[in-house]
C-alpha cells in the first residue's frame, strides 16, 4: 500500500517537477482522503500512507 499511496505519489511528483520548473509554470494537485487527517481502528497502515501524502503537500 505504501508503494502506491506514498511512493507512487513521490515518484510522479519528482518526474514532473523538472519540466514544470523549466517552463516556470504548472500545477501539482494531489488527492488524499480523510484518512490522512484522522484514524480508525484496524486501518492504521492505510492512514499512515494517507498522512504521508498530506504531509507532502
Amino acid at each position: 500500500m505504501f508503494e502506491i499511496n506514498f511512493w507512487g505519489l513521490m515518484h510522479v511528483t519528482n518526474a514532473v517537477l523538472p519540466h514544470m520548473r523549466s517552463q516556470k509554470n504548472g500545477h501539482n494537485i494531489n488527492f488524499s482522503s480523510i484518512g490522512g487527517l484522522t484514524s480508525f481502528p484496524t486501518l492504521g497502515y492505510y492512514h499512515a500512507t494517507k498522512t504521508g501524502a498530506v504531509v507532502l503537500q
